[in-house]
């Protein structure tokens, strides 16, 4: 990894696009082609031969000499797993890529892992933790299976201090990544915090924290349709030449890929997506 502290990014991660969002709009004065499009879902990306044609749920339809894709790989996951004639809602879905790419792509595609990583943010009226360590490892005396619906399974906890910053806001990040993630998939942020609170009670010998909780946010990117997955990651079978593949281009060139899962050295990572972007460009 690059030398330095992970960070947060202040209002997000629209912080980073903004200031490419802002060079793209410059250079738009000076063309009649629209060169920006918010908010458009793309249904289908089709070889022309001569270019490419970019068609979305709008109606739009957009001609380019060559395509880019930063589509997450869950995505791309997903849209290859999902068959037209596989049930009556997708019968009349088109393929989102046409003609459909190579087999070893596909390969690639389902030889990396899509993660999930969700982070638990809860804020508290008072500190009931160390106030100084970054990182705090939780453990319990008892372990749960991952049938639970109401209760984690394991024994460990892995919770950052953000008091530890500033001393400011008594909150803390707690992950929930592997089975605690899967586990959390799709539930609501009330059993999440409730779970979450159940288990730093027992493991701290606390009780009555939901009392003093203020406030809870999880965040949700296996849930989302537009990402399905926090980062990419090998696992059991994943080799280099899966990162590679992924990465390299279709249609003879008119069909790139970017992403941070065509990254080996820094892949799950934002400067992954930064510097694949950079390549493809």
């Amino acid at each position: 990894d690059f030398i330095g502290p992970h960070c947060k990014v202040k209002t997000g991660m629209i912080t980073v696009l903004k200031p490419l969002i802002r060079t793209l709009e410059g250079h738009q004065k000076h063309t009649t082609n629209k060169m920006l499009f918010l908010g458009e879902e793309v249904l289908s990306i089709i070889d022309k031969q001569t270019h490419v044609q970019i068609e979305t749920k709008s109606g739009n339809t957009i001609e380019a000499k060559c395509c880019v894709s930063t589509i997450p790989l869950g995505c791309l996951q997903h849209s290859i797993s999902v068959q037209p004639e596989s049930d009556e809602a997708t019968k009349s879905r088109q393929p989102l890529f046409q003609p459909s790419l190579r087999d070893e792509k596909i390969e690639a595609i389902y030889s990396i892992w899509s993660g999930s990583y969700k982070k638990v943010f809860l804020t508290f009226d008072h500190i009931f933790w160390p106030e100084d360590p970054p990182i705090i490892g939780l453990l319990r005396r008892e372990s749960v299976e991952n049938n639970s619906e109401s209760t984690f399974p394991g024994r460990y906890l892995l919770m950052y201090n953000l008091w530890a910053r500033d001393k400011k806001i008594p909150s803390v990040e707690v992950i929930l990544c592997g089975d605690l993630g899967k586990w959390a998939n799709f539930k609501s942020d009330a059993v999440i915090q409730k779970a979450v609170l159940d288990f730093i009670e027992t493991a701290m010998g606390l009780s009555n924290l939901s009392d003093s909780c203020t406030d809870c946010h999880v965040t949700r990117w296996e849930e989302d349709e537009f990402t399905r997955g926090s980062y990419s990651a090998f696992q059991l079978g994943t080799l280099e030449k899966h990162i590679d593949t992924l990465g390299a281009t279709e249609w003879d060139g008119k069909l790139v890929f970017a992403g941070e899962a065509t990254e080996n050295d820094h892949m799950g990572s934002v400067h992954a997506a930064l510097m694949s972007g950079q390549r493809a460009a």
